[in-house]
């Protein structure tokens, strides 16, 4: 019997054999009683609920979900995208090949995967996935399949686009004509952002990346975009009074030698606004200097 972690919780469908299927939905059921949740069984097939009808008639409803249901493409279809069903997903390719001009697909290899496997770690970043549970779980199931490919008998390809992978996509076929997508994931728009953000550079318009050292906002981003100030997050300036280490003063030190202004966030007395202007922060903002304030009123006061 197989039951989910979730805030949720869910069984899977019992493994078995077919005359031990009442015993074993009994305990199921008895289980979710005890925990005061509702019982569910998901991802149910329409032979296996025939299975539960058969054992328990008429004491279980089944209910499609269709969030859950897979799409079922025909391959000329897709290859022409032909028709107004179709118009979407052409227009969307179609602006890709505009702003990617240089972009390439090749099949996943030895050579290659490890490349996936950090786009992947990357993915997991800009999504926040360590803080989302599900999202966390997903990722953690594309990063093993691409870890074990061959042994899960997979297969699949990869976009890059300026050299670097962008898109990679996994699955199986399951006969002669159907293959199975089982993973898809990419970063989105990252080489346009950087484009376009070095074009307003060339315009004198200045960038700052927000909240640097939380989940959003890291060093990748740093390197591969032309930001001319980073502010620290307030929880890592927070942290550093709580327990003083070496590391916030080691990332100031290496914004300056990047030619990059440091702003604190979260300064709320002059002890931490003293300490990190010894450290080397060129900017502050916190209660300490002022709450909140409108448009209006920083106007009139301020400039």
């Amino acid at each position: 019997i197989l039951k989910s972690k979730t805030p949720k919780p869910f069984f899977r469908f019992p493994m078995g054999e077919p005359e031990k299927l009442p015993a074993a939905l009994d305990a199921m059921t008895g289980l979710a009683s005890e925990e005061g949740a509702p019982f569910r069984i998901r991802y149910v097939t329409k032979e296996q609920f025939d299975l539960i009808e058969t054992a328990c008639p008429g004491k279980f409803h089944f209910e499609p979900t269709r969030n859950y249901w897979d799409y079922v493409y025909e391959t000329e279809k897709l290859k022409n995208l032909s028709g107004r069903k179709y118009h979407g997903k052409k227009n969307h390719i179609n602006k890709f090949l505009r702003d990617y001009p240089d972009w390439s697909f090749e099949p996943i290899t030895d050579d290659n995967v490890e490349e996936c496997f950090q786009m992947g770690l990357k993915w997991r970043v800009l999504n926040d996935c360590d803080e989302l549970y599900e999202k966390r779980i997903e990722m953690c199931v594309a990063l093993n399949s691409l870890r074990l490919l061959k042994e899960l008998h997979l297969t699949g390809g990869l976009l890059r686009v300026n050299g670097q992978v962008v898109a990679y996509t996994i699955g199986e076929k399951v006969n002669d004509d159907t293959f199975v997508v089982h993973i898809e994931k990419a970063l989105t728009d990252v080489s346009l952002l950087h484009k376009h953000m070095a074009q307003l550079r060339e315009e004198d318009v200045s960038f700052v990346l927000d909240d640097f050292g939380s989940f959003s906002s890291n060093l990748d981003r740093l390197k591969e975009n032309p930001f001319m100030s980073i502010k620290l997050d307030r929880k890592m300036v927070w942290n550093y009074f709580k327990s003083p280490d070496s590391i916030l003063p080691h990332i100031i030190a290496a914004c300056h030698e990047m030619n990059l202004t440091v702003v604190a966030e979260g300064i709320e007395n002059s002890h931490m606004a003293e300490t990190l202007r010894m450290l080397g922060c060129d900017y502050f903002q916190g209660y300490y200097y002022s709450r909140p304030v409108l448009a209006a009123e920083f106007l009139e006061n301020y400039c």
